[in-house]
């Protein structure tokens, strides 16, 4: 099980490749950067007609794609969800209110669980530390914000920052640049015939 969604203006296409050439291809789902090449493939695929056969350069195409895909720069984002009960409802509300600032002992009461075997269960079930989760939830509800045109400082807030330089610098750390840089570099070029 697996979803993926976009806030604010998004288009795409979707590519189905045959089991024979998913051979070689993560079998996790998972998101990744697309490369200006990878774009370019699929613009091009999408002007073949259907109805007609693969040509030989058709096919070389693919392939490259294929390619393209196989070694992704894989993005450092995932939020797993746990799914012993227990732990879900820590996760669920947190997802509700990325903001809320009870501490870990708090966390663990919500669980009904000691600490220690709170940050164990926890970590055992979604291959993070508590810690780390939570900041990646704050880190993927400031993305939808950010991409929703709200500040850099109202979204800081709302994601429980006390400060806009540390979430600025929580943002570095987590994704390589600032809020405003990386929001830069997403946008899509214009791409000339």
């Amino acid at each position: 099980m697996h979803k993926a969604r976009s806030v604010g203006g998004a288009t795409g296409s979707m590519v189905y490749l045959s089991a024979q050439m998913s051979r070689g291809l993560p079998k996790k789902p998972c998101m990744f950067s697309s490369s200006g090449l990878l774009f370019a493939i699929v613009h091009r695929v999408l002007a073949w007609n259907p109805r007609q056969p693969l040509t030989p350069e058709h096919k070389r195409l693919i392939a490259v794609l294929r390619d393209e895909i196989r070694q992704p720069e894989k993005q450092p984002l995932h939020l797993l969800l746990p799914r012993d009960e227990r732990l879900a409802r820590v996760a669920h509300a947190l997802l509700d209110d990325v903001a809320d600032d009870r501490r870990l002992d708090e966390w663990a009461d919500c669980a009904g669980m000691a600490r220690r075997t709170f940050m164990r269960a926890f970590s055992a079930a979604v291959g993070m530390s508590f810690g780390r989760w939570r900041q990646q939830a704050r880190l993927f509800a400031a993305l939808e914000m950010l991409a929703q045109s709200k500040s850099v400082t109202e979204v800081a807030v709302a994601v429980g920052y006390d400060s806009v330089s540390a979430f600025i610098e929580m943002f570095r750390t987590m994704l390589g640049t600032t809020p405003q840089a990386y929001f830069r570099s997403k946008r899509p070029s214009r791409v000339g015939n």
